[in-house]
């Protein structure tokens, strides 16, 4: 029963949110910035709350990073950059970089990556081969 979707269930977590009156007319009568604000205000909250329920992964900051996390990402986001300064590659994601790169040394990045705990482990090989 744990992995089974219920409905009801699921109406009632995904039904829109009932704007009360003073919040309806605050709405209709905040401007661009005010607006962004308050969904900015209201996505931590969403954030905090779904992380206090253990459902994400709390926020962090760089003052978070631990010796070892702090080494392999420095480590394995280094050897990107002997390519992804080039043009073409500048405005792209590390993770875009590392699939025109040599496929040894994005291999060596991901592994530095891993070991800091940022990529998941390689997947295990099947022992049974194919088939």
């Amino acid at each position: 029963m744990a992995d089974q979707v219920r409905g009801e269930i699921l109406r009632a977590l995904t039904a829109p949110a009932r704007l009360e009156g003073n919040r309806a007319d605050a709405l209709l009568d905040a401007n661009p910035a005010e607006r962004a604000l308050a969904i900015r205000v209201l996505l931590e909250q969403a954030a905090e709350a779904l992380a206090d329920a253990g459902a994400i992964r709390p926020g962090r900051t760089v003052w978070d990073l631990t010796l070892r996390e702090a080494q392999s990402i420095v480590a394995g986001l280094g050897v990107l950059l002997k390519w992804w300064p080039q043009p073409g590659l500048a405005q792209h994601r590390a993770g875009d970089v590392a699939k025109v790169i040599p496929t040894d040394q994005a291999a060596f990045a991901a592994a530095l990556l891993q070991f800091g705990g940022w990529l998941p482990p390689p997947a295990e090989p099947d022992q049974d081969g194919p088939g």
